[in-house]
């Protein structure tokens, strides 16, 4: 029923937004709805995951590097008949704007949004998420558990407001409590938050499912799921390991009880729980040294991989353009801890590395800028500016900068 209420706003509108709490399936349902468009659009249908990002500025890069926009998303969107899914916008709202003057420019686009709160912009159409019917939400745990429904099962449903991600969280504890045990403990903690005075009842519902979740937790699983939100994007096994001094077990265990996930070899958690999993490190004193921490390794990351994308000669560079792009995110929350801390010439080590994945994955406004603010940022002659000055160059010249191409391989050749 839902899909097909999504869908038709969608033949009418040209922007529609779904709204509802961390959780409620708004991605799940967009998701599906776009795939029922898919042969209605002749230009194709994308979807753009925002997630991660943090600088409303980077949400039409983002939209443009999915395009394979290299001109100006405007001119290579123009009269195409195109829907866009915009996943997870609330963190980079203040982007609204610029959304609003890409539909007035492209006559034929339609965008769906995915947000906790509404756009505010002209012809918007919003459409908030109800939280699934009891039999649905009774037949999601039954299958996240493999029990047979049952009256319990129905009123400890009905008790998480029946929302996606909350039934989930309860179901993964199934293998140590039984519902009715479950029922009970997380019935006071529901209560308690219940009294609240949350805007959105069903989000106190969900923070009271993850605060439960989290409280079973051992001190050692604690400890980790409080580490892991340092990342941005996920982790894989070995940035987890190095940075969070994740132990195998333990990592699986947070998998298993549905607080982490694990996908392509890489471990990431939903941004709700990210959320609150933050909160958790802010308060542990560490976040500090986990950020710097983080920071290193992904510079260290940055450096052992820019070789092999120079090097067109190894049979390798695909490999390493994946695994670098994976932790796109990670680099981007790196070089802004780094830049904060002062660090500039590790802003130019870095961004000098990454340069060449700016230029070969289509990274190309976002890379230019973030390079061109650290060469501002420290003019010392150091062989990392030279480096620096190098992907400056060569990022001018794919967007058709000829003069900025030049003045920066001079500066390079002479340094």
């Amino acid at each position: 029923r839902e899909v097909e209420q999504v869908v038709a706003l969608l033949r009418d509108a040209r922007l529609v937004t779904l709204t509802g709490p961390g959780g409620s399936g708004k991605t799940r349902l967009a998701i599906e709805a776009a795939t029922e468009l898919v042969a209605e659009f002749r230009s194709g249908v994308f979807w753009i995951g925002l997630a991660t990002v943090r600088d409303p500025a980077l949400v039409v890069d983002e939209i443009a590097q999915t395009l394979g926009a290299k001109n100006g998303l405007v001119e290579h969107v123009g009269e195409r008949e195109m829907l866009l899914l915009l996943d997870n916008l609330e963190q980079v709202i203040a982007a609204a704007p610029r959304l609003g003057e890409l539909l007035r420019a492209c006559s034929n686009l339609r965008l769906m949004v995915t947000s906790r709160e509404l756009l505010r912009v002209a012809g918007e159409v919003e459409y908030p998420v109800p939280p699934l019917a009891q039999a649905e939400a009774v037949e999601l745990f039954c299958a996240r558990a493999s029990l047979a429904p049952d009256d319990t099962i129905a009123e400890l449903c009905r008790r998480l407001d029946d929302l996606p991600l909350a039934v989930e969280l309860a179901a993964a504890r199934t293998s140590v409590l039984s519902p009715v045990q479950i029922l009970e403990r997380l019935s006071r903690r529901l209560d308690l938050l219940k009294g609240g005075r949350d805007a959105d009842a069903r989000q106190a519902t969900l923070r009271a499912t993850i605060s439960w979740s989290h409280d079973l937790l051992d001190d050692a699983e604690k400890t980790l799921f409080a580490r892991l939100a340092v990342f941005q994007g996920g982790c894989t096994l070995e940035g987890a390991e190095e940075v969070a001094d994740a132990d195998l077990d333990t990592l699986q265990s947070l998998v298993d009880k549905s607080l982490v996930r694990h996908t392509d070899e890489r471990f990431w958690m939903l941004e709700t729980i990210r959320e609150f999993a933050l909160e958790r490190l802010e308060a542990s004193g560490e976040a500090e040294a986990l950020r710097r921490r983080h920071a290193a390794h992904f510079l260290a990351l940055a450096e052992e991989g820019a070789p092999h994308l120079r090097d067109i000669a190894l049979q390798g560079p695909g490999e390493w353009l994946d695994l670098l792009e994976g932790d796109h995110d990670n680099f981007r929350a790196a070089l802004d801890y780094l830049g904060a801390a002062g660090e500039t010439q590790a802003v130019l080590q870095m961004a000098g590395a990454l340069a060449e994945l700016w230029y070969q994955r289509g990274h190309l406004t976002e890379g230019r800028r973030r390079v061109e603010d650290a060469l501002r940022a420290d003019d010392r002659p150091t062989a990392a500016r030279a480096r620096a000055l190098i992907g400056a160059a060569d990022l001018a010249e794919v967007t058709g900068d000829v003069k900025a191409r030049r003045k920066r391989a001079e500066e390079a050749v002479a340094l």
